[in-house]
C-alpha cells in the first residue's frame, strides 16, 4: 500500500509489479477480494536475535525474499552470531542491520514520494 501515485509508477517502471491499482482506502468496500491487500512493496525484515543462545535468524516478506537469496540471509546470521559469540554484541547487531539496509538500498531504493508503512523502531520482546 502506497500513497504516492509516483510509487506506483516506480513500482511498474522497475518491473516489481506487471500492474497496480490505485484506490482511496477510505472509501469501503476496497475493490479487492475479501477486501483485503498487500503492502505492494513487500520488503520488511525481521531480524530475530535470541541472545540466550547467540542465534539469529533473518525473516523477509515475498518481495525481498524474492530478490535476496537464503545464501545472503545466512551470510549475515553467521557473521552476527560469531560477532555475539566473541561478546561484541553492539558491534554484531550494527553490523546486521547495516548489511540488510545494504540488500534493501540495492533492491528497493527509496523513492521521494514513499510513505513509511511501519514504524522502523526496534522491538525487544
Amino acid at each position: 500500500m502506497d500513497l504516492s501515485p509516483g510509487m506506483l509508477k516506480h513500482l511498474v517502471k522497475k518491473g516489481i509489479y506487471n500492474k497496480v491499482e490505485a484506490h482511496d482506502m477510505s472509501k469501503y468496500p476496497w475493490p479487492f477480494a475479501s477486501n483485503k491487500y498487500d503492502g505492494l512493496m513487500c520488503n520488511g525484515v525481521l531480524i530475530y536475535v535470541l541472545l540466550a543462545d547467540r542465534d539469529v535468524e533473518i525473516v523477509a516478506d515475498r518481495g525481498v525474499h524474492a530478490r535476496v537469496g537464503a545464501q545472503e540471509w545466512q551470510t549475515i546470521c553467521h557473521t552476527m552470531e560469531e560477532a555475539f559469540r566473541q561478546g561484541t554484541y553492539r558491534e554484531g547487531a550494527i553490523s546486521g542491520v547495516q548489511a540488510v539496509a545494504q540488500l534493501l538500498k540495492r533492491h528497493f531504493p527509496a523513492c521521494r514520494d514513499s510513505a513509511n508503512e511501519l514504524p522502523d523502531s526496534p522491538a525487544i520482546l
